[in-house]
């Protein structure tokens, strides 16, 4: 072969790996596809540096798949130079065919779909971006932007009931029974919380109690408004808002001033302030809505506070004021001041409204909404166009649905019944159509929306009870008497019926138990983009998902073949001898001391201990959004896990970077550190020579105790499907 023919051969070979090199800096495929927050996969990685780079000072998760061992080895040494692990992880795949992720999940992808060869398609990197995320893919010799659109068919959940109707009812059709987790945060809080979607769908945002130095109830303790990406839970911003006042337990019921429109979310942050719009991308107060009414609530408690967004326009109904305000502007467009108003809803210019009687409501906790009128006012002028007679001592929600206004009263209890009523009214003159009671209903004081039907639980039938909106005549749907009664609101899509939370009905009322998850009290589980989000509950009624979570129905997939889990690296050290006594009496290698658990040595202790060393184990830079998010979400003991010590070392997982380290028991010197494809929770075993433990990227790892080498690792995950 001729020298020319080849170096041509020769850049023939070296050309599509440089095209992995060479994804153009970080900087400029930011500015190509906009998204700078969030999580990120590259596939391709080679040196580390440009996925390092993509991290954005911490703004970014980044998930690197190195195409070959090495890189990886490089990659890893890059990344911890940058003090980034646990923000960058790096994993080696020795194939790729189909990518190991859920639907919808990473915000960016970046590939050299022309560097990497067969294996990866165009459609299966598309299929795991998120919607109004984007895809940064090589093809074709050139770099480009595949940005993915919001489907037309997932729905938002962005006010209290749903949206500015209040019928809780999400025009999804993609919602099925739930079988997945997409992702969970916050998980060891247990407090109730809310949470809203955004109309675009890329934005989810949660309220949340989290204390401060020990949680003392009279002088801790703010609420939280938290935005996170809706597909895969990545904080974006939060912003401190209310304080909690003494005795007040209660948050669950903020949810009804909390609303989302226009690219901003609406709500109160303070006492003693009117109403604030906040910037949706960056959580900045943009303005208050003055002359509306403040926030008072010595005087008249949050659960009071209603606040819905329609058309370009913020509706406002606490204590005795119902306002209206324009959204952009700020400015009050009219109020009505002769309230209280404890209900209203917002359809086609119309503002629907229950005008109640401030002596028999009281307007303090658990006492019930007198109501005295229902009115309807116009939106934009406030001006008055009926009003008819609404008698009764208690109300649950006034909601419209398909050109009809339901008016439906019951009290909330958490663990009874009471009486009540559902009315059709019409919504052009106020006059009812129909009015049906029954002597109990259950405790969850919210109907539902299907087809052209209104859905009520009674307990008194022992079943969902369904009425014909147009004439009242009702039917015994299914009996629900098996579902776990609580005072979690109800919610419908497209296709099923959301029973105190996660219970599901369809259109043939076939009720389908989830009891992975549940809704917080008064409050109700969202579904939105094709999910359903579960807010933090604190209930114990049985085992399930702690925490902020999105869930949804996946495609069942293939387990992992057996003859693909086990990766073999390097020789392991030679066997101890079966009589060999283990735990030594001088050591702790596992966690909790033995198999037994037992938490026992026989090692006398002195009975005053003395410092002999102490070191700092993690050197992770602790900036930016993603590591803001770990230390507030523990999910463990904190961020190192409990030491185990044998053969004179100590070992240690660092939680969130993904590390083991090993120390010399005699001054702490660090022996080697070792990086795991995930989150590592628990301190490793050591036998024999081994160090064993596992990982959150599903993997069982054994490394050689002494020197810190890879010697096997096992999937011990169902699929390799990463969330």
């Amino acid at each position: 072969m001729s020298s020319i023919s080849a170096r041509i051969a020769f850049l023939s070979i070296l050309f599509p790996l440089l095209g992995l090199v060479h994804a153009q800096t970080a900087q400029e495929i930011f500015s190509a596809t906009g998204e700078t927050q969030g999580l990120c996969v590259r596939i391709g990685t080679t040196n580390g540096t440009l996925e390092s780079d993509l991290a954005n000072g911490g703004k970014m998760v980044v998930y690197g798949m190195a195409l070959n061992r090495s890189d990886r080895e490089t990659a890893i040494r890059t990344v911890a130079s940058r003090n980034l692990q646990g923000v960058v992880t790096v994993d080696h795949y020795s194939s790729i065919n189909s990518l190991p992720f859920s639907d919808n999940l990473p915000n960016l992808v970046v590939v050299d779909l022309d560097g990497i060869g067969s294996g990866v398609t165009e459609a299966e990197v598309m299929r795991i971006v998120a919607p109004e995320g984007a895809a940064y893919m090589k093809k074709g010799g050139s770099w480009k932007a595949y940005p993915k659109a919001q489907p037309a068919e997932y729905g938002d959940f962005n006010m209290f009931e749903g949206g500015a109707e209040c019928n809780m009812h999400i025009s999804d059709k993609t919602i099925g029974v739930p079988n997945s987790l997409q992702w969970i945060a916050d998980y060891p809080d247990r407090d109730n919380g809310f949470t809203l979607n955004q109309g675009s769908g890329s934005r989810t945002w949660h309220d949340k109690h989290i204390g401060v130095e020990g949680s003392a109830v009279d002088k801790e303790g703010h609420l939280w408004m938290k935005c996170r990406n809706a597909y895969n839970g990545r904080l974006l911003w939060k912003l401190k808002t209310l304080p909690k006042m003494k005795g007040d337990n209660d948050y669950d019921a903020r949810g009804r001033a909390l609303c989302l429109g226009d690219n901003m979310l609406f709500t109160y942050v303070a006492d003693g302030k009117p109403l604030a719009a906040v910037d949706l991308e960056n959580g900045k107060i943009l303005r208050y809505f003055e002359g509306g009414p403040i926030l008072e609530r010595n005087a008249c408690n949050l659960e009071f506070a209603l606040v819905l967004y329609s058309d370009g326009k913020v509706l406002q109904a606490y204590n005795k004021t119902l306002s209206v305000h324009d959204a952009k502007t700020g400015n009050l467009l009219w109020k009505k001041t002769d309230g209280p108003y404890p209900y209203a809803c917002i359809s086609q210019n119309n503002v629907y409204a229950i005008q109640g009687s401030y002596e028999e409501s009281g307007y303090t906790r658990n006492q019930n909404h007198g109501a005295k009128n229902r009115i309807n006012y116009d939106l934009s002028t406030g001006a008055q166009k009926w009003s008819s007679s609404a008698s009764g001592s208690s109300l649950a929600g006034l909601h419209y649905y398909q050109g009809k206004l339901v008016e439906f009263r019951g009290e909330y209890k958490c663990c009874g019944s009471t009486n009540g009523h559902t009315a059709v009214i019409d919504p052009t003159n106020g006059k009812e159509i129909w009015k049906k009671g029954y002597p109990a209903m259950a405790s969850v004081g919210t109907p539902l929306f299907l087809g052209n039907r209104v859905y009520v639980t009674s307990s008194n039938a022992k079943g969902m009870v369904s009425y014909d909106l147009d004439n009242g005549a009702s039917k015994t749907e299914a009996d629900v008497s098996g579902v776990h009664g609580a005072c979690k609101r109800n919610v419908a899509t497209d296709t099923h019926l959301l029973v105190n939370g996660m219970y599901f009905l369809d259109k043939d009322m076939s009720l389908s138990k989830t009891t992975f998850s549940r809704a917080g009290c008064g409050s109700s589980v969202h579904p939105a983009n094709g999910m359903v989000y579960a807010p933090p509950s604190g209930c114990s009624c049985y085992k399930m998902f702690h925490g902020y979570a999105a869930f949804k129905y996946q495609a069942p997939e293939q387990p992992l073949a057996d003859n693909l889990r086990l990766e073999s690296y390097a020789a392991a050290p030679a066997k101890i001898s079966s009589d060999t006594k283990w735990p030594a009496d001088n050591e702790w290698p596992m966690f909790m001391s033995s198999p037994r658990r037992d938490r026992y040595t026989e090692i006398p202790l002195k009975a005053e201990l003395n410092k002999k060393w102490s070191v700092k184990i993690s050197k992770a830079d602790k900036g930016g959004s993603s590591w803001e998010d770990f230390d507030n979400s523990k999910p463990y003991s904190g961020f190192l896990t409990p030491p185990t010590v044998s053969g004179g070392r100590v070992y240690v997982s660092v939680t969130h970077t993904h590390e083991i380290v090993s120390l010399d028991a005699g001054n702490g010197s660090e022996l080697w550190r070792f990086s795991a494809g995930g989150r590592v929770d628990g301190p490793p075993t050591i036998y024999g020579g081994l160090c064993v433990f596992g990982s959150a990227d599903g993997y069982m790892y054994c490394l050689n105790a002494v020197s810190g080498e890879l010697i096997w690792r096992f999937f011990a995950g169902k699929t390799n499907r990463k969330i």
